[in-house]
């Protein structure tokens, strides 16, 4: 396995650390990336007392069960955001069934943007998600709208791709098509951006 990029290790060695009960460790992720992930979790909830509630029991659960992190798998940061908005969308599903549809608004582009960067991000961190932000946005911006509403709509919302095609009244098959599409252009455009 190659090492993490120099920027990532610290993360790494505080998984670590964190596996092994130390709460310092637990602490410093928190204040690192709390803002980030409340602004996923608020995008995808639509309620900030909700998603401080979430955001509270994702750090909970990491705590109990750090050693379900594999480095293999990915970075710090993306097992936390899998994580915030797995359980995210779990929460939506659930008041879903309760109420009908659940729909989305919005450009998906400043959508991600808001995940990107919370206002209590300190200023290196926020600067380097303001850079993040403006290679999403312009990655998103080179999508046609059909393909970023699907996006947005599948990671967002949660949707699964028959309750994207009901929706959007679009077939199935040509939803899986936007969706396949759209993010191997996002992969392409982000890389080229680097």
């Amino acid at each position: 396995m190659t090492p993490p990029p120099s920027d990532q290790r610290d993360d790494y060695e505080l998984m670590s650390l964190l596996a092994q009960g130390d709460r310092d460790a637990l602490s410093a992720l928190y204040d690192k990336y709390s803002g980030v992930l409340l602004a996923l979790c608020q995008r995808i909830l639509h309620d900030l007392t909700e998603a401080e509630q979430l955001l509270l029991d994702v750090f909970t659960e990491l705590w109990l069960k750090a050693e379900r992190y594999d480095r293999d798998r990915g970075a710090p940061l993306t097992y936390l955001i899998t994580l915030c908005r797995s359980r995210a969308i779990d929460r939506c599903r659930s008041r879903r069934n309760k109420h009908g549809k659940w729909i989305l608004g919005g450009n998906p582009a400043e959508n991600v943007l808001s995940t990107l960067q919370a206002p209590s991000d300190p200023p290196a961190d926020a600067m380097v998600a303001g850079e993040q932000g403006q290679a999403v946005r312009r990655a998103l911006n080179a999508l046609n709208n059909v393909q970023r509403q699907v996006l947005e709509l599948a990671y967002y919302g949660g949707l699964s791709h028959s309750e994207i095609a009901e929706n959007t009244q679009l077939p199935l098959g040509t939803v899986k098509s936007h969706i396949r599409l759209a993010l191997i252009r996002l992969r392409q455009e982000l890389r080229t951006m680097q």
